[in-house]
């Protein structure tokens, strides 16, 4: 079966596992580094051979930094937003939304800031 990222973190941190198997792929890749850069998840490891990546959750003081995750986009329905629908839709607090854009996978913020738009991915519940 072929776990996505989403589904992979929806899994471990309600499981309570400390790391989880991913399928391999360039968007997965940068997905992961996006979420190691933040802090969400404590490292992350690519096999090649099982065409794999391993996942390893933080934790602080032994509570989960996600509550859930939210998939957006499928491949069957994308779901794009602008540089000004994104100023609107500022009021998500205590969520971030990912997006992937030409300039890489972004936050909410990180897109306001750099003023671009792209494909909203999926949303992190804090």
């Amino acid at each position: 079966m072929k776990e996505h990222v989403t589904s992979a973190l929806n899994i471990g941190y309600k499981s309570n596992k400390t790391d989880i198997n991913i399928y391999l792929n360039r968007k997965n890749i940068n997905i992961c580094k996006y979420l190691f850069k933040s802090g969400f998840i404590n490292s992350y490891f690519i096999n090649r051979k099982k065409n794999k990546i391993n996942i390893s959750f933080s934790y602080f003081y032994d509570k989960k930094p996600i509550l859930y995750v939210k998939k957006v986009s499928n491949p069957g329905r994308k779901v794009y937003f602008s540089y000004k629908q994104l100023r609107k839709l500022f009021f998500y607090r205590s969520s971030i939304l990912i997006l992937s854009t030409n300039k890489g996978i972004l936050s909410n913020k990180e897109a306001i800031l750099r003023k671009v738009g792209g494909e909203l991915l999926f949303i992190i519940k804090c």
